[in-house]
């Protein structure tokens, strides 16, 4: 007879914690990171990007909370490169329909994890023009990871 009124509660209890596990769309779905390709021109340098060095080209898992690198290249010594992320705003109407209290909770927490934001696909810091370059993913490719469209942006 217990066991079943703890099942019961259980069974009760889906419904409505189901709609905040649903919330947070972006964090999810797409993660706390993203993979970038990281380059320098001219070639043979180095990036240091969420506190790890690794030679260019490379292909770095970046925290969605990152929009600067280190970049170095031997006899040209160091360069900060910055980048804008692509804010993917889909999430928010996701988390406006799936969540509760109209998806302030699922926006927060994918806020706080960064996950509301997507990274380049690529970053390039040019040592000739002293500019960072950034590529954002095409229209209709999907998530290396999710298989879920990318949403893209110009610079």
């Amino acid at each position: 007879m217990m066991a079943n009124m703890a099942n019961s509660g259980i069974l009760m209890a889906i419904p409505v914690c189901a709609p905040l596990l649903l919330g947070s769309c972006a964090t999810v779905m797409q993660g706390k990171t993203d993979a970038v390709k990281f380059a320098t021109v001219p070639s043979g340098g180095s990036v240091t990007v969420d506190g790890a060095t690794h030679q260019t080209p490379a292909t770095v898992e970046v925290s969605k909370k990152t929009t600067s690198a280190t970049f170095s290249l031997p006899g040209q010594g160091e360069k900060t490169g910055k980048w804008d992320r692509k804010f993917q705003d889909d999430y928010v109407l996701m988390n406006v329909i799936f969540t509760p209290g109209m998806g302030s909770s699922g926006i927060a927490a994918d806020t706080a994890s960064g996950a509301i934001w997507q990274q380049p696909e690529t970053v390039t810091y040019n040592f000739k023009t002293g500019r960072t370059e950034i590529k954002m993913h095409p229209k209709g490719t999907s998530h290396p990871t999710t298989g879920n469209p990318q949403r893209t942006g110009k610079r």
